[in-house]
C-alpha cells in the first residue's frame, strides 16, 4: 500500500502532465496566430504601398498568367486574341486543399509570392483578428460548408486550428448530410465566436435544419452519439463518433432555446458569437442574407472577405464591420480587364435582382402552342400550398411596375402572363445537392434533370 504522500504527489504528477498536453496546443496556436498576423499586417503595408504602378503591375501579372515572360511580347494585345470577349468562363473558384501537417516555416515565405489565396487568408486573420479580437481564438469558430470530392479550405486555412469543425465532414457525398453534422460539431461548442459558410443558402440550410430536427439533435449531443442517417456512410460515421463525448448540459440548453423559438437563435446558442463570415454574398445569396439578418442571426454582423469573379480572386474587405461590404483590388493577383459601359436609362431585365421574388427561380416558357412565350416562376413559401389567382395577377403586376421593359413587352403582346407555381418545402435545397458542387444558384438551368426536378416538385 502507497504511503498517502506518493500518492498525493501522484496525482499531483499528473495533473501537471494534464495541464502541459492542454496547454502545448493552446500555445502552439497562440503562436502560429501572432506569426501569420504579423505577415499579414507586412502584406497590408505592401498593398498599401502599390496604389503606384498599377498598370506596370497588371501587365507584369498578364505576362505571368499567359506564360509570356517579362519581355515585349505578347501582354494585352495577345490577351485579347486568346480571350475575345463573349466566351464563358467559369464562375467557381478552384479549390484550396485543405492543409495537413502545416508547418509555420515553410508557409511563411510564400506569403511574399503571386499566391492570392494565401495573401487573401493572411489579410483576412489580419482584418478579422483587428475587428473582433477574440475571433481568432482556438476552436472558436464552425465551418457550414460542403465541398465534396475533396475538401475546400475555408477563409483561415492558414490557421486551422481556428476550427471546431472536422475536416471528414465537408467532403460527404450528400450536401445535407454534411451541413447537419457540421451544425451538430458546432452546437457542441458553445463558445463560438464565428460562424463562417461557403455560401449564405449553407448557413440558412443548416439552420433551417435546427428548427426542424432540434430534438433529435439535442438527443445526440447528450449521448454523445452520432446516428445513422441517408448520405452518411458508416465508415465516415464511425470516424466522426470517435470524436463526440456526452454532453447533457448543452443538449438540455440546446432543448430550453429552441423551445422559445427561432428568432435571434444564433446569439441565444452562442452567446459568445461576433461576425458571421460568408465568403460569397452576390445574386442571390443576398437573399439569403438578408433573411437570416432578419430571423435566425439577427443582431450580428456580416462579414464577406472576398471578392471572386470568373474563377478568380481579384480583391479583400479589409473593413469587417461596416454593413456595406468594399474591396481593395490587388494588382499582384489577377488580371481585371475594365470595358466601357455605356450610359442607358433603361433597366438591364434579368440581370438586376427581382426585388418581388425571393427564393424564386424563373425560365422563359415554351413558345409553341397559342400561348405567348411567358416566364415561369417557382417559389418556396414556408405555411402555404396554394395561391388565389388575384395573388397569381398580383406578383405579375409588381412584376411590371419595377422593370418597365417587361412592361412594355407584356403591353405589346410578345411576352404572355407568367406562370407562378408552389414546389414542396426543400425543393431548393434538393436542386443545390443535385447541382453536386457548393456554387450559387444559377439563373438558368440548362440539364434536363435539374429542370425535371423542380417541375416535379410543383403543388400548386
Amino acid at each position: 500500500m502507497l504511503p498517502a504522500v506518493a500518492v498525493a504527489v501522484a496525482v499531483a504528477v499528473v495533473a501537471v502532465a494534464v495541464a502541459v498536453a492542454v496547454a502545448v496546443p493552446a500555445l502552439r496556436h497562440r503562436l502560429v496566430r501572432s506569426a501569420l498576423r504579423r505577415a499579414g499586417r507586412r502584406y497590408r503595408r505592401r498593398l498599401e504601398a502599390l496604389d503606384s504602378g498599377v498598370r506596370l503591375r497588371q501587365e507584369r501579372r498578364l505576362r505571368r498568367l499567359l506564360g509570356t515572360g517579362t519581355g515585349t511580347a505578347g501582354g494585352w494585345e495577345e490577351f485579347q486574341e486568346r480571350h475575345p470577349l463573349g466566351q464563358p468562363c467559369r464562375d467557381e473558384a478552384p479549390g484550396v486543399p485543405v492543409p495537413r501537417n502545416l508547418r509555420l516555416w515553410t508557409l511563411l515565405p510564400g506569403c511574399w509570392d503571386t499566391d492570392p489565396r494565401l495573401q487573401g487568408s493572411l489579410l483576412y486573420l489580419d482584418a478579422l483578428g483587428a475587428a473582433f479580437p477574440r475571433a481568432l481564438a482556438r476552436r472558436g469558430t464552425a465551418l457550414l460548408h460542403w465541398s465534396p470530392g475533396c475538401p475546400r479550405a475555408p477563409a483561415g486555412w492558414p490557421l486551422p486550428t481556428l476550427y471546431c469543425t472536422p475536416c471528414a465532414a465537408a467532403v460527404l457525398p450528400s450536401r445535407a448530410a454534411a451541413l447537419r453534422v457540421q451544425l451538430l460539431f458546432a452546437l457542441r461548442q458553445r463558445a463560438l465566436h464565428v460562424l463562417e459558410a461557403g455560401l449564405a443558402a449553407e448557413l440558412h440550410d443548416a439552420l433551417v435544419t435546427l428548427r426542424t430536427e432540434w430534438p433529435r439533435l439535442a438527443q445526440e449531443l447528450e449521448l454523445g452519439r452520432l446516428s445513422p442517417q441517408p448520405g452518411l456512410p458508416e465508415g465516415v460515421r464511425d470516424q466522426l463518433q470517435a470524436l463526440l463525448t456526452p454532453a447533457v448540459a448543452r443538449a438540455a440548453e440546446l432543448r430550453a432555446e429552441c423551445a422559445r423559438g427561432f428568432e435571434g437563435i444564433a446569439l441565444r446558442l452562442w452567446p459568445r458569437l461576433e461576425v458571421v463570415v460568408v465568403r460569397t454574398m452576390c445574386g442571390a445569396e443576398r437573399l439569403y442574407c438578408d433573411s437570416l439578418r432578419q430571423a435566425d442571426c439577427q443582431g450580428l454582423p456580416f462579414y464577406c472577405p472576398f471578392y471572386q469573379a470568373a474563377g478568380a480572386l481579384l480583391g479583400v474587405n479589409l473593413w469587417p464591420v461596416e454593413p456595406v461590404a468594399r474591396f481593395v483590388l490587388c494588382p499582384d493577383w489577377a488580371f481585371c480587364e475594365f470595358l466601357p459601359c455605356l450610359a442607358s436609362k433603361e433597366p438591364v431585365l434579368q440581370h438586376r435582382k427581382l426585388a418581388a421574388l425571393t427564393y424564386a427561380w424563373s425560365a422563359p416558357g415554351d413558345s409553341s402552342g397559342p400561348c405567348a412565350p411567358h416566364y415561369e416562376v417557382f417559389m418556396e413559401l414556408q405555411g402555404l400550398r396554394d395561391l388565389s389567382e388575384g395573388q397569381r395577377y398580383k406578383l405579375d403586376q409588381c412584376l411590371q411596375e419595377d422593370f418597365p421593359i417587361y412592361k412594355s413587352f407584356r403591353f405589346k403582346g410578345s411576352i404572355g402572363p407568367l406562370r407562378l407555381h408552389l414546389v414542396m418545402p426543400r425543393t431548393f435545397t434538393r436542386l443545390r445537392e443535385a447541382l453536386g458542387s457548393p456554387v450559387p444558384m444559377p439563373r438558368v438551368l440548362r440539364e434536363e434533370q435539374l429542370l425535371q426536378l423542380i417541375q416535379g416538385a410543383v403543388i400548386s
